[in-house]
């Protein structure tokens, strides 16, 4: 087929452009559940982040209170070797037992330094785990700030999806070729840029135009068809439907 003989050139074109609009808008609405996702992303790794130290901070206070639960036992421990010490009889267990108080000593010296390095862990932790939570505090006032603004922008697509509807419907009631249209939506649907139009100074003195779909140059016979009102040139690589921009606005 050379071309596709009819009046409707102009409204065809106009429907196609409403089309290309409504699509714009459908495909923003398509990308805003990865657009979500990637926000959900965002607060998963705050979340994460900030757990890992929450959880770090509270194995070091455990730690801390069992040193802290080794001191009171040493020093009951020592308080009580003490005590034993005034009832021993001979000088082997009085030595004995002073190097029993002497161990629990050490122990106990060892178990406060422990205790103490540790509340400097602690103190450090609790600076990170503070800095985590602000964090994630702010990624989810950011993600439902970014979701409350997602949602008042997808209600205004839908609502410009809606215009271009009725637009289309309006502009189809005026078709008189409905063959040509029924053909048109056939290769809209397929999701196929049906219409391209080609400007006067695009057509070169030699009558040779470019197909703007596929890149082909016509032959003069078809870039002549193009100067022809109602109708459309059909390319014969990719078969789109080809126009002069003058001769259709």
């Amino acid at each position: 087929m050379e071309y596709i003989s009819t009046s409707d050139t102009k409204i065809l074109l106009d429907i196609q452009a409403s089309d290309y609009q409504r699509s714009l808008y459908e495909t923003e609405i398509s990308l805003m559940p990865g657009k979500i996702k990637r926000e959900e992303g965002k607060v998963s790794a705050a979340s994460s982040a900030w757990q890992a130290c929450y959880d770090k901070l509270k194995s070091l206070q455990l730690r801390q209170r069992a040193e802290e639960l080794k001191v009171s036992e040493l020093e009951m421990s020592i308080e009580k070797y003490q005590e034993q010490s005034h009832t021993v009889k001979d000088n082997d267990s009085y030595k004995a037992m002073l190097a029993q108080i002497e161990y629990a000593r050490a122990k106990k010296d060892e178990a406060e330094t422990n205790a103490l390095l540790i509340l400097d862990e602690i103190e450090s932790c609790q600076k990170e785990e503070q800095a985590a939570r602000q964090k994630k505090e702010e990624i989810i006032k950011a993600k439902d700030e970014f979701l409350a603004k997602l949602e008042q922008r997808k209600k205004e697509l839908e609502s410009y999806i809606g215009i271009e509807k009725e637009k289309k419907t309006s502009l189809a009631a005026q078709i008189k070729d409905v063959k040509v249209f029924d053909k048109y939506e056939s290769l809209h649907k397929k999701g196929k840029r049906v219409i391209f139009s080609i400007r006067e100074s695009d057509v070169p003195a030699d009558g040779k135009a470019i197909c703007p779909s596929c890149n082909m140059m016509l032959t003069q016979h078809f870039s002549g068809l193009l100067r022809k009102p109602d109708l459309f040139v059909v390319c014969p690589e990719c078969s789109a439907w080809l126009c002069l921009e003058s001769i259709v606005s």
